[in-house]
């Protein structure tokens, strides 16, 4: 399906608080969708919003959020869609409540055009109903991309769990995808038009994790100013997505169980209890039954989870499917950094069709990423060995080597895999990526020379 032929006709203003690599890179993806981007200042916009009646607003990790907030909160504010780059913004519900929708950037094609969908519906109905419904029956696969059986046996399943209500337990290793599988079942279920809440178990303190979940009153602690929503409550009628539930702690598996019990809470310093339906899905690379066996994972918590149950197939299984992805993810790098369609060698998508891909689609999606930007011309050679750089070397090559032979290639490997991971932080820019490495440029592009990495972006003038 191409996604452009359902997406609402028009024009678009985008105002950016973020960098201009991702601005450039969102109005790019918006105007794919047939939409007309319209680029509007932002200082310009707050003092007169009304310039047209849909916006995008692209915030990143420093805007001004009292300033944003009171514009968005006025009688005569134009419908807007956020889009957000931080964690710090994605925890802002007040902002969010401001506006029409908002989404995570960068995103997939089919979830951007979902989205501006909502924004032209939310006032002129611009889009049909059934150009909507098309978008969301094509919205599994094309966010899982991919023809091998397995995943499309995977998908099916997603399919049909999307249909129902029940707690939904996503397996697989890491970089399988599996908040991708959990943001299309409920983009494709009939929550889609509520929120879907992420939450990482393993990035939560033990002794916040109530706060974060059930949020709190005022004065229910000593730092507790304002009332604060808990997460619980800002997925009701949405889907509440817990990824790595395994790291949850004996006291964080108890917080859980008791909400999955009866769907009820109580945020910190309440009397009264309250009522959340949001949907928990939960995904985990772990072998939970192992882990109940030795203790570690509550019993009853995992009954309460995976009421259904879905594994996604790791890359290694997916056959045909490395091609696939790579042609996918290299049109989006050129999409987002405008350097022209690039193409990998014939010799390389060999080896990558026979490699292990332990990373899975996240491995791939990173190496692509890394030399998308250091190849020099339009067809992309990366040996094989490119796919292991940075990876420790093994005690048992290492009895083999002289130690001051072994501490080369050790010094050799750190700072290729150094040198890469800051370009492509630093998007190409070589000025940059030497400012953040505290070097000198023309130092830099030495260490540069001697690791053979030639950049074919253009640079600025010093």
């Amino acid at each position: 399906m191409d996604s452009r032929k359902d997406a609402p006709r028009g024009q678009l203003a985008l105002v950016s608080f973020a960098d201009s690599a991702n601005s450039d890179a969102l109005a790019r993806a918006i105007q794919t969708l047939g939409i007309s981007v319209k680029r509007v200042d932002n200082d310009a916009w707050l003092r007169e919003p009304r310039v047209e009646d849909h916006v995008v607003v692209l915030l990143g990790s420093s805007y001004p959020r009292t300033s944003v907030l009171s514009l968005l909160r006025a009688r005569s504010a134009p419908r807007v869609l956020g889009a957000f780059l931080s964690a710090a913004v994605a925890g802002d519900e007040e902002l969010f409540s401001a506006c029409v929708d908002f989404f995570g950037w960068p995103c997939h094609i089919v979830e951007l055009s979902f989205r501006i969908t909502r924004l032209f519906d939310s006032g002129t109905r611009a889009c049909s109903a059934s150009a909507e419904a098309d978008v969301l029956d094509e919205c599994l696969p094309l966010q899982m991309l991919g023809r091998s059986p397995t995943l499309l046996s995977a998908l099916e399943i997603l399919r049909k769990f999307a249909r129902c209500e029940a707690p939904l337990l996503i397996l697989g290793e890491t970089g399988t995808g599996k908040e991708l599988a959990a943001r299309a079942v409920h983009y494709v279920g009939a929550r889609r038009d509520h929120p879907f809440i992420a939450v990482n178990c393993g990035a939560i303190p033990d002794n916040l994790l109530e706060n974060e979940l059930f949020g709190h009153e005022r004065g229910a602690y000593t730092d507790a100013r304002e009332q604060r929503t808990g997460l619980v409550e800002r997925a009701h009628h949405g889907t509440l997505f817990l990824d790595e539930v395994d790291a949850l702690t004996d006291k964080g598996q108890v917080t859980l169980l008791r909400f999955l019990q009866d769907h009820e809470y109580r945020p910190l310093g309440g009397r009264d209890g309250r009522k959340s339906d949001a949907r928990v899905i939960a995904a985990t690379n772990a072998d939970l039954g192992t882990l109940v066996r030795q203790g570690r994972f509550r019993k009853d918590l995992l009954f309460r989870l995976q009421v259904l149950t879905v594994t996604l197939p790791p890359l290694r299984e997916r056959e045909g499917d490395v091609a696939l992805l790579a042609e996918h993810f290299l049109r989006l790098l050129s999409a987002r950094y405008g350097q022209g369609q690039k193409m990998l060698a014939p010799e390389t998508l060999a080896w990558m069709a026979m490699h292990a891909w332990t990373g899975n689609v996240r491995e791939l999606e990173n190496l692509l990423h890394r030399h998308y930007l250091l190849a020099d011309g339009p067809v992309i050679h990366i040996p094989e060995d490119g796919a292991h750089h940075g990876a420790p070397v093994s005690p048992a090559i290492a009895r083999e080597v002289h130690f001051r032979e072994a501490k080369a290639k050790a010094v050799a490997t750190f700072e290729r895999a150094f040198l890469e991971a800051l370009l492509v932080e630093a998007g190409g820019n070589i000025s940059l990526a030497a400012r953040r490495a505290g070097k000198d440029r023309s130092a830099f592009r030495r260490l540069l020379h001697k690791h053979g990495l030639q950049l074919a972006v253009r640079q600025p003038a010093a």
